[in-house]
């Protein structure tokens, strides 16, 4: 549960913690049912992030030895982020990033977890936590998924991989973002075989005659659910145990899911 009297580090888009005092934000209630990082509402408007900042993960850091927060940036690198004692200014850097990079995705972490990487070429990668080592904020990560030609697009930590699922949606990189429906696909996380950090993965959709990228990817802990950007559900395909099988077209483009 969330401390409602302490604050909150939230992880940025571009490496850097901003400081965020919880009894100041409205519908504090709203907080509590914010487990694994599943934002009930945006925070980048009431944080004012300027410059295409976007914010990504929220982190009480605890004195807890067994929580870290993992992060990944669209280069393929990987942090796992061990507790600190915080500085007194508001913002300041987490994670060191390269020139031209940026932070994609951020998820509290465990070291029995299992991390998994998904590439717009559609190329997935899992391997156990424990193979990042935690380091201090203001460190650079190292190597995580292998890329060539490519961009990291989906990652997370997962606690269980016989229960946890992957949705892709793969289309043209031609399309403006938001507008393609895409054809998708569910698999379960457990049909793709773990590999070693720093590697390139498997395939985990195959692309159809005119789709060149997956347009949307997401790694969920249970079978995923997907919403249209006006918040109307969408339905998805049954559950596919084809590691590189095509997709099936849906109704409407893919604005969040979990």
């Amino acid at each position: 549960k969330i401390n409602l009297s302490s604050d909150l580090l939230v992880l940025l888009s571009d490496g850097y913690f901003t400081r965020l005092q919880v009894s100041s934000l409205p519908n504090i209630n709203k907080l509590n049912d914010l487990e694994n990082n599943n934002f009930a509402y945006k925070l980048d408007s009431i944080l004012e992030l300027e410059n295409n900042k976007t914010s990504l993960a929220f982190w009480q850091n605890q004195a807890n030895d067994s929580q870290t927060l993992a992060c990944a940036t669209k280069k393929g690198k990987v942090m796992r982020i061990k507790s600190f004692s915080a500085p007194k200014s508001d913002s300041f850097i987490g994670f060191n990033l390269d020139d031209d990079d940026v932070v994609c995705q951020a998820k509290i972490c465990y070291e029995s977890d299992k991390l998994v990487f998904i590439t717009a070429n559609a190329q997935l990668l899992v391997f156990p936590a424990s193979k990042v080592r935690p380091q201090g904020k203001g460190s650079g990560g190292m190597a995580g998924i292998k890329l060539s030609d490519d961009n990291l697009i989906a990652f997370s930590s997962v606690k269980n991989k016989n229960e946890a699922h992957i949705l892709t949606a793969a289309g043209q990189s031609s399309a403006l973002p938001g507008l393609e429906n895409g054809f998708v696909k569910v698999s379960p996380l457990e049909i793709y075989p773990e590999k070693g950090r720093s590697t390139g993965g498997v395939r985990c959709q195959r692309f159809l005659k005119g789709q060149d990228k997956l347009i949307f990817a997401e790694i969920s802990e249970f079978r995923p659910r997907a919403w249209t950007s006006k918040g109307q559900k969408i339905s998805l395909p049954e559950i596919s145990d084809k590691r590189d099988g095509a997709g099936q077209k849906i109704d409407y483009p893919i604005a969040y899911a979990n």
